[in-house]
């Protein structure tokens, strides 16, 4: 199930169009699908990209597919620093 959504909601993270990609995962079983996530994540890891679940509910979770190195390069923008900085968000260090 995980697969057809990552294709679906992502394709262009995943063709490095884009840095990232957000989306509402429904799930039966929550082991289930971290277990979905772990799996996708040995595949993608090595190509640059990564999974995570943000947030869970009773049968759903918002998932975020992204590329970090590109994540970092796009926060350190000044534009984008001066964006985050006027909704509070302060330069913090990325290590």
């Amino acid at each position: 199930m995980l697969e057809k959504l990552l294709i679906t909601h992502c394709a262009p993270t995943l063709a490095g169009i884009k840095t990232g990609s957000l989306f509402h995962c429904s799930f039966t079983s929550g082991d289930g699908l971290l277990c979905e996530v772990q799996h996708a994540n040995s595949k993608l890891n090595e190509k640059g990209i990564y999974i995570e679940i943000l947030r869970t509910h009773d049968t759903g979770a918002l998932v975020l597919v992204y590329r970090p190195t590109r994540l970092i390069r796009d926060l350190r923008k000044k534009d984008v620093m001066d964006f985050l900085d006027g909704f509070g968000y302060r330069e913090c260090s990325s290590s």
